[in-house]
């Protein structure tokens, strides 16, 4: 009856942060767009709504609707959030309207195949904090390029492929912009330089599709995007082949305080700052959320560096809900990071790494070198370090000006090496006087080591048995934020909200 009465509790606190942040689950408050029969809606007029928190809209019944005229699909403060979780495809020309209280989610294959179709996106219409998403197999697909196609009343112009992309953008930084479809970029061959080279302003939008075979060698900064300050997102790069003595990632080469948003790349990228979604941050305000990478990413360089996700940023970025896999490497006195090679100031928050990290000056499971930053509710499991690291620890390598860390974990083995006066420790190889750790963990198992810091005052940082680790949430962690169960991540606690991948 207690452990009964501990889950109840737990769900209530999770339902109540739902309903306070306005995000619920699609089982409570949601207009769904599938292959079940219709139900609590309410269609007249060319406008569909809700009657019910839980309402379900057939996605042949809106194809039909969609073959007779324009059609209007809304939610309200009851059911707030909009998700297509089967196919829908209309020829006809006529404009589906989507517009949502709050998110509008794509989990399957959205096709404008008519000539003179269209459509329209609202989110936050009445909410807040939602978002256009794109999870699984969702994506939107235009057949005609001419297509009017609007996002929260920015109109977006379409393209089928780089080329027309990059000279859209040479001649209007500042606009709006879309990915019509997937596009294989084997048929370009391999690029000199980062194929869109002008600095992006406005705003490009994959719309969950796949760029593939993306390859480049370079002697210069390389990447899809060579420069961005604006937004990127929803966009996939897989199977990428990055080559460069310069600054190299899949995505952006080099960043200007942009928001990347819900991106992920696959492959390889080898350079003198490598990054597998973007190489260097240049200036303070990047954001990166619900983003991931699961590619090779290597520091060819002297003095390089390599991150799972971002290579080096020395101003400050903000990362969140996201997470690296593959491996990341570097030789010749690099500093690599399962996530962040290095970071200056910035947040990393909701966010992990399994990479498998090594290096020959510091390596850290989740961050190389931490500088006046955060880490709040992140961990990171991949074995680190090599024969010649000189600072390496399971979440980071160094962490050094008054930074925090809190509400974290590392479960990855540190590797010894033969470097005798390394700074080894299951959490940070090297803290300084003045950073700030609170229910901070190891583990003493599968880490290999016995102590949390190498070197420096650890205060914070506790270790735990494999079995503890397993056996329930640590002291600290937040049940809204953080989730156990055996048969996910391994029985490592992991994040409600970024989930590993199955």
């Amino acid at each position: 009856m207690i452990g009964k009465s501990l889950a109840a509790g737990a769900a209530r606190t999770l339902l109540l942060t739902a309903l306070l942040t306005g995000v619920v689950s699609a089982a409570h408050a949601t207009v769904t767009i599938s292959k079940k029969p219709t139900k609590n809606v309410s269609c007249a007029a060319g406008v569909c709504a809700p009657t019910r928190a839980k309402a379900n809209l057939n996605a042949t019944d809106l194809a039909n609707l969609l073959a007779t005229g324009d059609t209007k699909v809304v939610s309200d403060n009851k059911a707030v959030d909009i998700e297509i979780t089967d196919a829908v495809s209309w020829a006809s020309p006529t404009r589906l309207t989507l517009d949502s209280y709050h998110s509008i989610t794509f989990e399957a294959p959205v096709t404008v195949a008519g000539t003179g179709a269209g459509l329209t996106i609202t989110t936050n219409d009445g909410g807040s904090d939602g978002d256009l998403m794109f999870d699984g197999k969702g994506n939107l697909t235009f057949w005609d390029l001419s297509s009017g196609f609007v996002i929260n009343g920015s109109s977006y112009t379409l393209f089928a492929d780089i080329a027309s992309l990059a000279s859209a953008i040479a001649n209007n930084a500042s606009g709006h912009y879309a990915l019509a479809n997937n596009y294989d970029a084997s048929v370009d061959g391999s690029y000199k330089h980062s194929p869109i080279a002008t600095e992006l302003t406005g705003t490009f939008d994959g719309l969950g599709h796949v760029i593939s075979n993306l390859g480049i060698e370079s002697d210069s900064a390389a990447a899809l995007f060579n420069r961005a300050s604006g937004t990127l997102r929803d966009i996939g790069l897989t199977n990428v082949d990055i080559v460069s003595s310069g600054s190299a990632a899949s995505l952006l080469a080099e960043d200007d305080a942009a928001t990347i948003i819900g991106c992920h790349a696959t492959g390889t990228v080898h350079g003198g700052t490598a990054g597998g979604l973007i190489a260097q941050g240049n200036s303070a305000g990047g954001r990166i959320i619900r983003s991931h990478v699961a590619a090779d990413v290597y520091a060819t360089e002297y003095a390089g560096a390599a991150g799972g996700l971002v290579g080096v940023s020395l101003y400050p970025l903000n990362i969140s809900l996201s997470h690296a896999s593959g491996r990341v490497g570097g030789a010749n006195i690099t500093i690599t990071g399962g996530l962040v090679a290095v970071m200056a100031g910035g947040s990393i928050s909701q966010s992990f790494a399994t990479a498998r990290v090594s290096g020959e000056l510091e390596a850290g499971g989740l961050v190389g070198h931490l500088i006046d930053g955060s880490i709040q509710d992140s961990y990171a499991t991949g074995e680190v370090g090599s024969r010649e690291v000189e600072h390496v620890g399971g979440l980071a390598g160094w962490i050094e000006s008054s930074s925090t860390v809190h509400s974290s974990y590392a479960a990855g083995m540190v590797k010894r090496g033969s470097y005798k006066h390394a700074d080894r420790g299951g959490f940070v190889g090297t803290a300084e006087s003045g950073d700030d750790f609170a229910w901070d963990y190891w583990d003493v198992d599968t880490s290999g080591m016995t102590q949390g810091c190498g070197s420096g005052d650890c205060n914070g940082v506790t270790g735990q048995s494999d079995a503890q680790m397993k056996s329930a949430l640590p002291a600290g962690f937040d049940p809204a934020v953080w989730g156990q169960d055996p048969n996910i991540n391994n029985g490592y606690p992991y994040l409600l909200a970024n989930p590993p991948p199955k």
